[in-house]
């Protein structure tokens, strides 16, 4: 489920406690944050995480696109807080 809220989207799909914090981000990808980035011809991939931080990888029409800090930070980060940790912080692998 995505909610709108201003001109922003924010995850608010149920991801679940149980698991890895490995199996929780991929979850949150597959389930929440893949869908809205796809929409718009994007690529999202996990790279690594831990408490404090989790890595991904942008590809597609994220490569090299002006709204990629927004993608990460707006979306990605914001939906990490609300289901990973409330202090992660989110960055992407260069290719």
């Amino acid at each position: 489920m995505v909610q709108r809220q201003g001109s922003g989207a924010v995850a608010t799909a149920a991801v679940g406690s149980g698991g890895s914090l490995e199996a929780k981000a991929k979850r949150l990808i597959d389930e929440v944050i893949r869908p809205l980035i796809q929409v718009d011809g994007g690529q999202i991939e996990l790279v690594s995480v831990t408490e404090a931080c989790m890595v991904v990888r942008l590809s597609g029409t994220c490569r090299g696109c002006p709204g990629r800090p927004y993608t990460l930070q707006g979306i990605v980060e914001r939906a990490a807080r609300q289901h990973i940790s409330p202090d992660i912080q989110v960055s992407a692998e260069e290719d």
